[in-house]
């Protein structure tokens, strides 16, 4: 059995587009993602397992962020967020 699950939303955020594109992947890198382009913004970060716990680090996430300037001192940023989950023991 396995499942994806989408979410979107957005947000404003100040500063210019450039500054804001190495504003966000400088956070996604620092968060465990691995930043794989940059127009627009995609990243992924592998599925963390543990035992001991159950949680949203248990899932294979893929986010990409779309930039659209809004004025020279803010910035659109639309987020899409997919979350793979894959449950080993339904595998055939």
């Amino acid at each position: 059995m396995a499942g994806e699950f989408e979410h979107h939303f957005r947000r404003t955020i100040p500063g210019d587009i450039d500054s804001v594109r190495r504003r966000l992947s400088d956070v996604l890198e620092s968060s465990g993602y691995i930043v794989i382009g940059d127009a627009p913004i995609q990243g992924k970060r592998k599925r963390v397992k543990s035992i001991w716990t159950s949680m949203v680090l248990d899932y294979e996430v893929t986010l990409t962020i779309a930039l659209k300037p809004i004025s020279p001192a803010s910035t659109l940023a639309t987020f899409e967020r997919t979350l793979r989950t894959c449950i080993p023991w339904a595998r055939a």
